[in-house]
């Protein structure tokens, strides 16, 4: 070919372009302005009369004839292939970060509902769109850019949490929020814009009942569901556990409070009931001044009034003279307004008002700290537990929110509602007195069992527990799904500076049902499976010879072992940490 000119734009690209003189490859026909522009944005050629094959575009410019690539190079104007050409639009885009921290040009590919696709000079790359701010004409309007969903909510104080926790986030990205509260049974609207006033979400968080928010995830109604109580398979459809993720996100529990004049400090279990469903009317009956007992409890549609009828009253039905209240304010209001007066709230609703501790029928204490929340040793705790889908059909800002909540900062937002979030606390066994003192004395103890809790005294007296009791499924040497997700929390402390040189002492506990010598072996069965699960999550963090396991059987009780729930609650692993000698 005479008087061809070969020459490379882009080397690093491999972009081949031929400049031609003389005679013309291009074939005659009518002209048309058409642009070519490389991939990764270094160079674009203009020209008239294109053609094109199978690999190469064929453009006329003022420098003379050129054959393209047609890989390395976007082609804009009528002169392009039909499937290729862009009429009117710049498909340049640019994304930034949010932060700042970076900065990617391209040519916008694909967008869809969580992601743009953008062609750059190293490929085709994938961005979430989350995280990045879009400039450029070829970027998506608010109306493509808008998830509309629903989340499934228990009552209204499920519907408040998720309110703080999506505001939460969308600050975290500088987005904006606009509220519109629903009441009980209503449905609330928070609209999230960006930081262009652009509408980006529209999420609507509807109160129903929990088993009905389960099977509107199930159905594919919602996105997900925040309900405060563990739903049993029997709860939900069929199928639940192949179908649902269940994640604990925080932990409450009914309390009972009283006015902080109030002499009584502690009450058991059983006149609490008495007093609930009218069989005690007077405080003198308690230890208390010579008065009659006003109860107060919130209404019937609350989660706190359920939850106190299936966990305490067992079908027994409250008293006829009981004041009922339809907001925690109000119930608050009227404690603090009467020195006797007494009131069943969620713990996280306590205004002011003085919460009761609790001793069992077989004389186990129950203090209410965060850390008997959070071990679920006290006996009226309860999971606050997001379900989501296990598939594909989320909207990704709706699974964005639902993995936000179990971070450390949505567990912030958990914790500024007034549950207990799921960060692990560390607590020496001197505060941990009345607890310990009353679970080791409670019943007659065979002289196994007092061998068995002089050890784990000896080896608990300079040690740290640390807040989480590890539980297994019904019936299973399996963890439940907490007690897996607490691992993961466990290794974040013993793999923490601050315990550095420490050992690791893992309790097995049961129920008083069967021989003393068959539940210590059950008991070091279920210490060393904990044991197996934290040495694979913490492979060169620790080593065999810092953790140990100890079976102990039936001894220290966190509850009765004369009911199902107390004997579930004993089923138990303990973590303790302590400086290596």
């Amino acid at each position: 070919m005479s008087g061809v000119t070969s020459m490379v734009i882009g080397a690093r690209k491999k972009l081949i372009c031929l400049l031609l003189s003389g005679t013309s490859l291009i074939p005659s026909g009518a002209l048309a302005e058409t642009t070519l522009r490389a991939l990764d944005g270094s160079f674009e050629m203009k020209g008239q009369s294109v053609t094109f094959d199978e690999s190469s575009y064929f453009l006329q410019t003022p420098q003379g004839e050129l054959v393209v690539q047609r890989e390395f190079v976007t082609c804009i104007g009528d002169g392009c292939p039909v499937d290729e050409t862009v009429e009117n639009v710049d498909d340049r885009i640019i994304l930034t970060s949010l932060d700042g921290s970076f900065e990617l040009n391209g040519t916008l590919l694909q967008v869809t509902a969580s992601d743009f696709v953008v062609q750059t000079g190293d490929g085709s790359v994938t961005i979430q769109r989350e995280f990045v701010r879009c400039e450029g004409a070829a970027c998506p309007t608010s109306e493509v850019d808008r998830a509309d969903f629903k989340i499934a909510v228990g009552d209204t104080l499920a519907a408040e949490l998720l309110s703080k926790v999506i505001t939460d986030f969308a600050e975290s990205k500088d987005f904006s929020v606009t509220l519109s509260m629903g009441g009980a049974d209503q449905i609330s609207t928070i609209l999230v814009g960006d930081e262009r006033g652009q509408e980006v979400a529209n999420i609507s968080l509807e109160q129903i009942a929990p088993a009905e928010a389960i099977a509107a995830v199930q159905r594919g109604e919602a996105a997900f569901a925040l309900t405060q109580g563990t739903l049993s398979a029997t709860d939900e459809d069929d199928d639940t556990d192949a179908t649902l993720t269940e994640t604990t996100i925080g932990l409450d529990g009914i309390a009972f409070v009283v006015h902080p004049e109030n002499r009584i400090n502690v009450l058991e279990m059983e006149d609490l009931r008495s007093v609930l469903t009218g069989g005690v009317t007077n405080w003198s009956d308690l230890g208390g001044a010579d008065a009659p007992i006003a109860v107060h409890v919130l209404a019937e549609s609350s989660g706190a009034n359920a939850q106190l009828r299936n966990r305490l009253l067992s079908g027994q039905a409250l008293s006829t003279g009981v004041r009922v209240h339809d907001t925690a304010v109000d119930l608050n209001t009227a404690i603090g307004a009467d020195p006797y007066a007494i009131g069943a709230v969620y713990r996280s609703q306590i205004i002011d008002s003085k919460p009761l501790d609790l001793v069992s029928s077989c004389n186990i204490f129950f203090d209410n700290s965060d850390f008997s929340i959070q071990t679920e040793e006290y006996p009226l705790t309860i999971r606050w537990n997001q379900y989501m889908a296990d598939d594909d059909a989320m909207p990704e800002f709706a699974k964005n929110i639902g993995d936000f909540i179990v971070t450390d900062f949505g567990q912030r937002s958990v914790a500024s509602q007034g549950l207990v979030a799921q960060e692990l606390r560390v607590l020496p066994i001197k505060d941990q007195g009345a607890r310990i003192l009353t679970s080791v004395l409670a019943g007659d103890a065979t002289a196994l069992q007092a061998n068995v809790t002089r050890a784990y005294l000896g080896e608990t007296a300079n040690a740290e527990r640390l807040s989480t009791s590890l539980r297994f499924l019904t019936g299973s040497s399996q963890l439940d799904q907490k007690a897996i997700d607490d691992v993961k929390r466990i290794s974040s402390v013993v793999r923490s500076d601050a315990y550095e040189g420490y050992e690791v002492l893992i309790f097995g506990f049961t129920d008083s049902v069967g021989s003393d010598t068959n539940n210590i072996t059950l008991a070091e069965r279920r210490a060393n499976a904990v044991r197996d699960i934290l040495l694979a999550e913490n492979v060169g963090f620790l080593d065999d010879d810092v953790v140990s396991t100890f079976g102990m059987g039936p001894i220290a009780p966190v509850d009765c072992n004369d009911t199902a729930e107390g004997r579930e609650l004993n089923r138990r692993v303990e973590i303790w940490i302590r400086p290596k000698a």
